[in-house]
């Protein structure tokens, strides 16, 4: 493999590592008592997650190529259904954030009320 294939596939892992870190470290940190922190790690999760997607099926895409052309089961199919599925997870992930309050006081007392 290309050297930018092996340095995506370095960030991707650490990528993970943090990601996972977040969601072992969210339970530990509830928005009632610490906001900021929890925050952080919803964020690493949310915005992470969807990076770790997108490098991910970008050297999936490669791997597929690569097996097609040492003849080996290509699973187009897979392929293909990978990058809707894929914008499909961006646009909820998009159309969730616009659902929040942009005034930070408006959010607190939203939270507020969800107690």
């Amino acid at each position: 493999p290309g050297c930018a294939v092996v340095a995506l596939n370095a960030v991707l892992l650490v990528l993970g590592a943090v990601i996972a870190a977040s969601v072992g470290a969210i339970g530990f940190l509830p928005w009632d008592v610490s906001l900021g922190p929890h925050l952080a790690c919803a964020t690493t999760i949310f915005y992470g997650g969807t990076g770790w997607a997108v490098g991910n099926a970008l050297l999936l895409r490669r791997l597929g190529q690569e097996n097609a052309a040492m003849g080996l089961c290509s699973r187009k199919w897979m392929r293909r259904a990978q990058w809707p599925l894929l914008a499909v997870s961006m646009a909820s992930l998009v159309l969730m954030f616009s659902t929040f309050p942009s005034d930070a006081s408006k959010f607190k007392d939203l939270l507020d009320l969800a107690k």
